[in-house]
């Protein structure tokens, strides 16, 4: 190795050094101020960390049912925690060690962040709720969480934008300048950066209003913004061949078929505004039944009728708790991602299931025994129990295929959007209905679907009885029925 120590042997040469001095010296002056900068950064990080973990502490199940609480979880331990690492380098080695190996399976990534945005937007849809509610960790105007942060709402925008879902990322962006004007924190982007981003949605709907009033905000910051410039830039181009124009036309004639879709039904139905029409409703009883097996003879089951031809019989306290308990802990260690029919899994399903056998636990048998005394069906052509969980925003959407293992305390029920019927769960209670004519052909009025739930963790557990083998239970009748979903069913009405 060579080196070099000449310099002491001329003056001279000490001249250069004391310019590496000073260069040493300045740069020592600007690591210090970008350490400090970023030390700010990750104490505030770490206030957040300190905050939600002592309050989730608190009561772990009821901070989990909130949907804005999983959303803010996720990314503190994806996108927050990246941003730490990056920020303190080597020094955080130890945190890269635990998360990749101590929590291999169970840790969020960054597809999770994506999911649980795209789930807040799923609850707006149907729930009417608006950015700036759910932002302040407000469901309906009860505080259901810790409101969240600039950040926070950054990210959802930033994601939805990804995913080309202006219009809904477009009201985050703004949330997002909104919460970051009041608040006094340091993030790893600026007010430049959301300001650039709302230019940018606005330009991408064709408003010029909005798009020239944002651009001019951050050139009042800025004036020289290359970022800026390219989207005014581009904006007039477009605007120029009508090219966006035309995009805003058949957006709007989306929204409007959107509007005039069977979703308005749905999104009503789970939110519980609609009611049967008087004509049916006044004719549904409640009764113990004791026909359909001679154990109900000194057992009968409380049966309440939501529906008539088709019917969709509830019956109810089906479960004990302790049943219920039992069959959550051992679907727990089998749960995966719920697929279609077609064994492929779906953004039309989310929620993770498991497949449980009789021979799984004598618990499991005893409640296939009770499907038999409801329904007076036999199971010898049928499924296993399903045990399904629906996590944040979870939903399953309509679908021709219960049992309710929990009570969920805003959202999540299953609707018949053909005949106005919205379930919503009870714990220990089981629907059951027909999918198929009395012919065999497919019954359409018994599409059905499961609403996102708003806050709770809900379970589910079903078991699919197939036609054959009930051929002397459940007859064909002599008349022949075609699949659809035959005849005019009442109006459904609005509650008001």
């Amino acid at each position: 190795m060579r080196i070099r120590a000449d310099v002491f042997t001329a003056v001279a040469e000490f001249e250069y050094v004391i310019k590496a001095h000073k260069t040493i010296t300045d740069y020592l002056k600007t690591y210090i101020k970008r350490y400090e900068k970023r030390l700010v950064v990750i104490k505030s990080h770490l206030d957040v960390f300190t905050r939600e973990h002592e309050k989730a502490m608190e009561d772990i199940p009821k901070y989990l049912e909130n949907p804005v609480n999983i959303f803010t979880l996720i990314k503190r331990l994806t996108a927050d925690l990246n941003f730490i690492k990056y920020s303190v380098e080597d020094e955080t080695a130890y945190i890269e060690d635990i998360t990749n190996k101590q929590y291999a399976n169970k840790y969020p990534t960054m597809e999770d962040v994506a999911g649980a945005a795209e789930a807040l937007v799923r609850l707006q849809y149907v729930y009417n709720l608006e950015a700036k509610e759910l932002a302040e960790g407000k469901l309906y105007d009860i505080d259901y969480s810790t409101p969240m942060t600039a950040c926070d709402c950054y990210e959802i925008g930033r994601i939805l934008y990804r995913n080309n879902e202006i219009f809904d990322g477009l009201e985050w962006m703004i949330e997002a300048y909104r919460k970051y004007s009041i608040e006094e924190t340091h993030y790893e982007f600026s007010d430049i950066d959301i300001l650039e981003n709302i230019s940018f949605g606005y330009s991408k709907t064709g408003d010029m209003e909005s798009t020239l009033y944002w651009i001019q905000k951050v050139y009042d910051i800025d004036p020289h913004n290359s970022r800026a410039k390219q989207i005014e830039q581009q904006y007039q181009n477009n605007m120029k061949y009508s090219r966006y124009s035309i995009w805003q036309s058949n957006l709007e004639t989306e929204k409007k078929q959107l509007k005039e879709s069977n979703n308005i039904v749905y999104y009503s139905l789970c939110r519980g505004d609609v009611e049967l029409p008087i004509e049916i409703s006044s004719r549904l009883t409640c009764r113990y039944q004791t026909e359909n097996h001679p154990f109900t003879k000194l057992a009968p089951i409380k049966t309440e009728m939501l529906h008539l031809n088709p019917d969709i019989v509830l019956f109810h306290d089906m479960l004990s708790d302790g049943e219920i308990d039992t069959v959550v802990e051992i679907a727990k260690t089998k749960l995966f991602r719920s697929n279609i029919i077609s064994a492929k899994i779906s953004k039309s399903r989310i929620s993770k299931s498991a497949w449980l056998p009789d021979e799984e636990s004598e618990v499991v048998a005893r409640i296939s025994r009770r499907i038999t005394h409801m329904t007076g069906l036999s199971l010898e052509s049928s499924d296993n129990i399903q045990v399904t969980n629906y996590g944040i925003a979870g939903f399953f959407d309509l679908h021709t295929d219960f049992y309710e293992m929990s009570n969920v305390t805003q959202g999540g029920a299953t609707v018949f959007p053909e005949l106005g019927v919205s379930i919503f769960p009870v714990k220990g209670d089981a629907i059951y209905w027909l999918n198929l004519h009395p012919s065999g052909e497919g019954n359409y009025c018994m599409l059905h679907a499961a609403c996102p739930v708003l806050t709770g963790s809900k379970w589910v557990a079903t078991r699919w009885i197939y036609e054959v083998g009930q051929e002397f239970i459940k007859p064909c009748s002599l008349e022949y029925q075609e699949e659809g979903c035959p005849g005019t069913h009442a109006s459904q009405i609005l509650k008001t």
